[in-house]
Formats: C-alpha cells, structure tokens, sequence
C-alpha cells in the first residue's frame, strides 16, 4: 500500500444540498479545487485501514448496527474559516458521544478528536473570518464508513448505515 488511507465515520449531503454547499463556496470566493462529493462531516476518525482487519470491521459494524439512532437534522448556518458551522445539533452531538463511547468500550482503535460539526469547503489556506450565511442543511438518513485514499482525492464508500426511524414504530 503507498500513502495513508486513514478511516473515517462521516456524514454526507445529498446531492441538493451539496449544490447548494457548492454554490455558497463559489459565492463567498472559495476555491473550488475540492470536489463537492467529497463534502462531509466527519463524526469519527479510526485510524489508518491497517488498524481495522476483518474482526475489527465486523465488531464495527454490529457495534453501529446496535445503537438506535432516528434521522436527525443538521444546519450549518456560518462560515468559519474555509468551513461551514452550525450551532446546536443535539442530536448529532448526542449521538457522536455515544458512538465514540461505544467503539472506546469495545477497544475499536480511534483516533483523539475533538468533534465540531463542520463541512470544510476547501483544504487550502486558512482565511480568518467568521460570518453568517444563508443555512444549509439536511436530514442525515445514513452513516458512512470511509476509507479516504490521500493523493487521490477519493472518498471510498466501505460501509452504509441507514438510520432508521423508531417512533411509533411497534413491529406489529
């Protein structure tokens, strides 16, 4: 294997709101130099491929498979940087603390991270500035496992999770 290709839990807009994602970089002057089906929002780094052999993704997957976890909204509503952020997010806070309590538990390899709901727009330069933008957001319907080859640009789907609406949801 040449270079890293670190995993990652991410979410990922559909495609409209990455649209819109790519229209708001193109109107607050960001380069466009990253592809916008690479937008997303990182829940969790796991580390480099070689640290999940088989048994580790199979754990990770009944492990994420087992949480509970309803469509949750996100809103990023500011530009931070090169970065859209949103305040709030409850859920999603709520659920990213538990998913990374969970995969501690399990003692599934991750990385140390401090999780601040963001969509980078562009990996470039950092430019300091804080302002407010037109929201964007979407009902986050699945989580992803990623393997990110650098270099390359790409974002390989490994795994999908759907999330799956439990409210009044009986089962009979």
């Amino acid at each position: 294997m040449t270079g890293l290709e670190p995993l990652y839990i991410m979410v990922k807009p559909p495609e409209d709101e990455a649209v819109q994602i790519e229209g708001r970089r193109r109107d607050l002057g960001i380069s466009s130099s990253y592809d916008r089906y690479r937008f997303h929002s990182t829940v969790l780094p796991l580390g480099d491929v070689t640290a999940y052999p088989d048994s580790h993704l199979d754990a990770l997957d009944r492990m994420v498979r087992s949480l509970e976890v309803s469509p949750f909204p996100v809103r990023f509503d500011h530009l931070h940087s090169n970065a859209l952020i949103g305040k709030g997010m409850t859920a999603y806070r709520r659920w990213q603390r538990a998913l990374s309590s969970r995969l501690k538990s399990k003692g599934l390899p991750t990385l140390p991270y401090r999780f601040r709901p963001h969509v980078s727009l562009d990996y470039g330069a950092p430019v300091d500035r804080t302002i407010p933008i037109d929201p964007v957001g979407w009902l986050v319907e699945e989580l992803l496992l990623i393997r990110s080859i650098h270099g390359k640009g790409q974002h390989v789907v490994m795994t999908r999770w759907p999330l799956v609406s439990r409210q009044f949801s009986f089962g009979f």
